[in-house]
């Protein structure tokens, strides 16, 4: 059960992540087309998505570390290391 709770929000985790980078980009995308005005409060609109995407990124981090201990794949840094 703890496997399975951990796997579905380690791939809510990362879909987050991916989906929350994608709508900045499109956004910062349509407000340089649409001109010097909404560029100019792009910064403002910026602050929740990628705060969204910062702390996705670092439970997609912690889930997948929580799944390598639990299945026992051995030091966590041998893992960080071969992701990297």
């Amino acid at each position: 059960m703890l496997h399975a709770l951990l796997l579905f929000l380690h791939v809510l985790a990362i879909s987050v992540w991916i989906g929350a980078a994608l709508w900045v980009a499109g956004d910062v995308r349509r407000s340089l087309a649409l001109g010097r005005g909404q560029a100019d409060a792009l910064a403002a609109r910026l602050g929740a998505p990628l705060g969204l995407d910062a702390v996705a990124g670092v439970a997609a981090l912690v889930t997948g570390l929580l799944l390598m201990w639990e299945e026992g794949m051995g030091h966590p840094r041998l893992g960080i290391s071969a992701g990297i």
